[in-house]
């Protein structure tokens, strides 16, 4: 096989190095990224949702739809509201307690619950004990399912 060098061969060679270069360069960045989150201790909010992912796959399509996937906002929204059933939820009060369990929190956050709490209440898996209005929110508190020793019909 003949191969004759020309100076078309020799700029597709180098634009194929400078590809692979930009390549290598870029992968390099995410390490060093990827090497900067684990030594200020931000990936652990990452691994719990990856090792959450591979327990979702096991779990069936039932128990995936009662929770949402783990270390998702729904997921968090739902373990706070089964954890204090008796308690009464506003947006606000559950994005501090979402600060407060260390899930990352940022400006969009707040929205992101309110639609939460909103389609829960649509699942009826929340009850609306106010709907909000102007400036006052609306009120939620986790719906135990019947026979529920934690719910707050239990509690009176």
């Amino acid at each position: 096989m003949e191969i004759s060098l020309n100076k078309a061969l020799v700029d597709r060679f180098e634009e194929a190095v400078e590809r692979r270069y930009k390549s290598d360069k870029e992968t390099v960045r995410a390490m060093r990224t990827l090497l900067a989150r684990y030594e200020q201790g931000d990936l652990a909010a990452d691994l719990v949702g990856i090792l959450g992912r591979q327990e979702e796959e096991r779990q069936t399509p039932t128990q995936r739809t009662r929770k949402g996937r783990p270390g998702t906002l729904r997921s968090k929204v739902i373990e706070a509201c089964e954890s204090q059933p008796e308690k009464q939820w506003t947006t606000r009060e559950m994005v501090a307690h979402l600060e407060g369990t260390g899930f990352p929190v940022s400006e969009q956050t707040a929205r992101s619950v309110s639609a939460c709490l909103w389609k829960l209440s649509r699942e009826k898996k929340l009850l609306v004990v106010h709907q909000g209005t102007g400036s006052r929110p609306s009120v939620y508190r986790w719906k135990c399912e019947e026979g529920d020793p934690k719910g707050p019909e239990a509690a009176a």
